[in-house]
């Protein structure tokens, strides 16, 4: 086999990846009786800007999911409180500039009909983050029984 039969292959089989992988995903969401969202935030602050390491902008506003000003390397918490009418099994799971960065705990399970449960939401921003705000969101997929 020479370079561009090879080439043509492995593009082949990115191309079938992403496909499967949009239908895995396309179908999770419709699998969903009931999805909710939250806007997320963090801002990355500037060492240039006045920021030092170790720097952590605190928000304690329940109305959004605003992780504050952050430094590179520097860890920030919030946590959720979910309540559903019905049981059911629910998948937790953000999307955006940041989500590599966002541990979810837990990211599924079952939630019975008017019982509170927590979710923890942990950032870390990588040392090498660039300075800027980063917006994304967190969905909940509930899936009744």
């Amino acid at each position: 086999m020479n370079y561009k039969n090879i080439r043509n292959y492995l593009l082949i089989l990115v191309v079938i990846s992403l496909f499967a992988s949009y239908l895995i995903i396309d179908n999770y969401k419709d699998r969903c009786d009931r999805i909710d969202y939250e806007d997320i935030f963090i801002e990355v602050a500037s060492p240039e800007l006045g920021g030092s390491r170790g720097f952590l902008g605190f928000n304690v506003s329940t109305e959004s999911l605003h992780f504050g000003s952050t430094d590179p390397g520097v860890t920030s918490g919030k946590a959720i409180k979910l309540n559903y009418s019905r049981s059911a099994d629910v998948r937790v799971w953000s999307e955006g500039k940041f989500s590599d960065w966002l541990k979810i705990y837990p990211k599924e399970f079952e939630i019975e009909p008017n019982v509170i449960k927590d979710i923890k939401l942990t950032m870390h921003i990588p040392l090498d983050a660039n300075p800027g705000i980063r917006k994304g969101k967190i969905f909940v997929c509930y899936k009744d029984k």
